[in-house]
């Protein structure tokens, strides 16, 4: 209102009055102290000067009689607004920006706590995918590999051929060929697992760098190979050379079997099948590689009966005596122990029919023990016409390495109280070929009680002489084939006598296997062959009959002469 002229005098608060001024540039001049701490203003029109002069009147009167100086006591804290509002203002901004500022300090912690737990989640969450995606990848592979080998198991192998095959739609032929380390339960045995585990790595490396086709390990040291060239078979040699060159502790040795596709058949699994029947006919050869042929196929028959061997199923199994007569006397003395099989279901089973069953399930020690258990039965019930009556049981390579084997056999004497040269072992040359110096220890304590060692099929191997001067030998047998021949063939009727004369030379009892006729009695009595075993001299009978029989005939006394 002054500011427009509509005022000549105005009451105003200091702050108010002092903003007027400094906007609007005003030429006033403040004429009192401030009155009231609050916004305030009073004006008075020209027509009413007769309350300026009151308003100013009384203002002078409250200044004269100390008015003035009470209400400035009292509100002094209050008095010039503007300087304590301005200060007020400040400390009301500096708190409130402090406060701002913990606010944001606040806020940004928290926003990094978050980060950092955001974060940490993040990469907890990026390591549990990554531990999945390695558990994925080693599951995978896992389902693909062999664990011990790195190779591939049976289920990738065979989906690796299927593949190839379908890849080379012309093919022609195609070989499966499964490779066994004939060796490795031996390995077990004499060295342990570890040993074992590492002969079947070190042959599985010698496999990658003989093939080039896919290679899986079956388990057991038994691989597979296969070859869409048919050529896999022929790489044997260079397995041959490298294992040669290896470093294993223990030289492996192995046997192998092929099918052959389209020829034998045209599925990967029925290949595989088939290819192991041939690896089976290389074990029971001891020959190092055979190929499948029809008449390799196992009939229902034999597959229930594997079952029934490998379930101990063995009801029917037992054994009759053949008699091996000393042919100057022409009277028993000795009987060979032969295993027979009634089988309940199937009846008459023949030897060389289950005899590869019991070998394939392992069956064959308990089979031994059997046999042993039957023959010192038998002695033992004898009278003692028969006490120079010894028996023959035919033993492996598995029984000898057999640590209770030796044992039980001289327990079981003691137990009958049957002198060890009432007992004949035969033992192959392929079982002593297996593995020579595992055998020795056993075969030697037996000789040391008295117990005759017999080499079974003596001349039919490479190393006959070498293992009669190395073990404990006492009689060699002369393998049917030759005794058989030798009436027709002359280089048979030669190596008869040499094998007689070489045995006599050497203070060794010789046998001649397969006297089928009386003239072959006769012929080996004139080359001075100590016992001869065959139709001519008796056909296997019941150990009953046997034992009749060779109380009819009692034996020359002084059997261990």
């Amino acid at each position: 209102m002054v500011a427009r002229g509509e005022a000549r005098y105005a009451l105003l608060a200091a702050p108010v009055a002092g903003e007027l001024i400094r906007e609007h540039g005003l030429d006033l001049v403040r004429r009192s102290p401030p009155l009231w701490p609050l916004g305030y203003a009073f004006a008075v029109d020209d027509e009413r000067a007769e309350l300026a002069d009151w308003l100013q009147s009384r203002l002078v009167e409250v200044m004269a009689n100390g008015q003035y100086l009470a209400l400035f006591e009292r509100w002094s804290d209050r008095i010039e607004p503007g300087e304590r509002w301005s200060v007020a203002l400040l400390h009301g901004v500096v708190w409130f920006g402090i406060g701002l500022l913990g606010l944001l300090l606040l806020a940004v912690a928290i926003n990094f706590t978050l980060r950092r737990r955001v974060a940490e989640r993040t990469r907890e969450i990026a390591e549990e995918l990554a531990r999945r995606r390695q558990a994925e990848h080693k599951a995978r592979t896992l389902s693909r590999q062999d664990p011990i080998t790195g190779l591939a198991n049976v289920r990738h192998f065979c989906q690796q051929a299927v593949n190839l095959l379908a890849q080379t739609p012309d093919l022609k032929a195609a070989e499966v060929l499964l490779i066994r380390l004939v060796d490795i339960d031996n390995v077990v045995r004499a060295f342990g697992y570890p040993i074992a585990e590492r002969t079947v790595l070190d042959f599985a490396r010698a496999l990658e760098r003989s093939f080039h086709g896919p290679i899986a390990h079956l388990g057991r040291g038994t691989f597979a190979v296969f070859d869409i060239e048919a050529e896999a078979s022929r790489q044997l040699d260079v397995l041959e050379q490298n294992l040669t060159h290896g470093s294993s502790l223990v030289r492996p040795r192995f046997v192998a079997g092929s099918a052959f596709f389209p020829d034998d058949d045209q599925t990967i699994a029925e290949l595989l099948q088939k290819a192991e029947l041939a690896l089976v006919e290389s074990q029971q050869l001891q020959c190092r590689w055979s190929r499948y042929r029809e008449d390799l196929q196992i009939s229902r028959m034999d597959l229930d009966l594997l079952e029934d061997v490998r379930q101990g199923r063995l009801d029917g199994l037992g054994f009759v005596a053949q008699a091996q007569i000393d042919l100057k006397q022409r009277r028993i003395q000795a009987g060979e122990m032969l295993a027979r099989w009634a089988h309940p279901v199937f009846g008459a089973v023949a030897p060389n029919h289950f005899i590869p069953l019991f070998e394939h399930a392992g069956v064959v020690p308990e089979v031994t023990r059997r046999a042993i258990d039957s023959a010192l039965d038998l002695l033992a019930q004898a009278d003692d016409s028969l006490d120079s009556l010894a028996l023959s049981v035919n033993i492996s390579a598995l029984d000898l390495i057999d640590p209770s084997f030796v044992e039980r056999v001289l327990g079981q004497l003691d137990q009958r109280r049957l002198p060890g040269r009432r007992l004949k072992l035969e033992i192959t040359e392929t079982s002593l070929v297996r593995d020579p110096e595992a055998v020795r220890p056993g075969l030697e304590r037996l000789a040391a009680a008295g117990v005759k060692i017999s080499l079974d099929d003596f001349g039919t191997g490479y190393s006959s002489l070498d293992y009669v001067s190395r073990f404990p030998i006492s009689e060699v047998k002369i393998d049917h084939t030759f005794v058989a021949r030798m009436l027709e063939f002359p280089r048979d009727l030669q190596i008869v006598r040499s094998t007689i004369r070489l045995g006599q030379e050497l203070g060794l009892t010789v046998v001649a296997e397969g006297a089928e006729t009386e003239r072959h009695l006769e012929l080996l009595a004139e080359l001075g062959c100590d016992l001869a075993q065959g139709w001519a001299a008796g056909r296997p009978e019941s150990l009953d009959k046997f034992i009749d029989r060779a109380r009819q005939q009692p034996v020359r006394d002084g059997l261990d002469g």
